[in-house]
């Protein structure tokens, strides 16, 4: 299981990474400075910055799957890749087979190094349409969803979750080869609606 952690803004110091060198997704992400997906913030000019800055490994705002098949231009815009981002990641939220992999399609050919599939995110807006952390209520019917895509991927995929999930076991299910990734939220839903801060010794237990 990869033990980076997608969750917070910028960690891991590391030397700039182009897509040709990382071979797979785990020897791309490893001792990397990782700017996690930002909602409302991780705008193409702000990982830009940031890449200026020393940031290696950089993922766009989240994309619903759907609304991005119907050629929504916010979410297409947020499949543009900055030039100087050395890997880029895309994160996707779906629950749907042919969905996701049509969009995975979509993110590989504008440049996506990874998609990510967020099954993390607790927000109403997520998962009142049962995508973000409420695909972790069903864990064996995630890691159904989670092979069937890496199986129609043209890039490695890595998949976000929260701490407070379902059992170690059916989620862990979900790393299905080498290329797949397994990133943890390390606070809870509960916890991110009280603002709480992040629980560190869940990463090291990653």
């Amino acid at each position: 299981m990869a033990r980076s952690l997608l969750s917070g803004a910028l960690a891991m110091q590391g030397q700039l990474l182009t897509p040709a060198q990382h071979g797979s997704l785990a020897a791309g992400l490893q001792g990397q400075m990782i700017l996690a997906p930002l909602t409302r913030g991780g705008s193409l000019p702000f990982r830009r910055l940031c890449a200026d800055f020393g940031c290696t490994v950089s993922m766009g705002e989240m994309v619903f799957a759907r609304t991005l098949l119907s050629d929504d231009p916010k979410e297409k815009a947020r499949l543009r890749r900055a030039p100087n981002e050395g890997l880029f990641g895309v994160q996707i939220a779906t629950n749907n087979v042919e969905e996701g992999a049509r969009a995975i399609e979509r993110a590989a050919a504008a440049g996506a190094d990874w998609v990510d599939l967020n099954c993390g995110c607790p927000i109403y807006e997520a998962t009142r349409r049962g995508l973000g952390s409420a695909l972790l209520r069903r864990p064996a019917r995630l890691a159904g969803l989670v092979r069937s895509l890496v199986e129609r991927s043209p890039i490695p995929i890595s998949v976000k979750v929260r701490e407070n999930s379902p059992p170690p076991g059916p989620l862990r299910s979900c790393q299905v080869d080498e290329n797949s990734h397994l990133p943890v939220h390390s606070r809870s839903c509960a916890r991110c609606a009280r603002r709480a801060r992040a629980r560190r010794s869940t990463c090291a237990r990653s």
